[in-house]
């Protein structure tokens, strides 16, 4: 049995977010990527094979069972956030925070597009204006640095950061 990747795309009209997900997914040959979304993606998600619980706007109590009956499965050894920035204000959309994830054995990362430990209190996708973030406060154990506009060298100081910038 493959071990479980578990991708959480908490935007429901940021596209490009499902297709970063995706495309890691495609790459990642040796686990099995499943995905918690927007329940507008389904059709994305299952037309390219993957597996899709959903996620119901303004549904927080179903959000928050759906999410824990996933994280009871033993066989998730990842959960990777789509984005990390975008998780973090979905509180009001689907009532996830951190504390949910907090229960969870593997381990959590995401792709950080906006290189949110340096940006402190700018802008994020919403406009909302973003509290003081590290990743240490939120339990992350790493980063995938995706998008090609970051500077170049940038996760390079840290272990648990990692950039990918070639196009496949």
């Amino acid at each position: 049995m493959k071990i479980k990747v578990l991708f959480i795309v908490t935007s429901y009209w940021a596209y490009g977010e499902l297709s970063i997900a995706m495309q890691f997914a495609k790459r990642i040959g040796e686990y099995e990527p499943v995905f918690l979304a927007p329940l507008n993606m389904q059709q994305i998600i299952v037309r390219s094979g993957y597996a899709f619980f959903p996620l119901y706007i303004h549904q927080h109590k179903v959000n928050s069972v759906i999410l824990s009956s996933i994280l009871n499965d033993k066989d998730f050894k990842l959960i990777i956030l789509s984005d990390i920035l975008n998780f973090l204000y979905c509180e009001k959309s689907y009532g996830l925070t951190m504390t949910n994830l907090s229960g969870f054995q593997g381990k959590i990362g995401g792709f950080d597009l906006y290189l949110i430990s340096e940006i402190s209190r700018k802008m994020d996708t919403y406009g909302f204006q973003n509290k003081k973030v590290s990743y240490e406060d939120l339990n992350i154990d790493f980063t995938i640095l995706s998008s090609p506009i970051l500077p170049i060298g940038c996760g390079s100081d840290s272990s648990n950061s990692f950039a990918r910038r070639s196009n496949p």
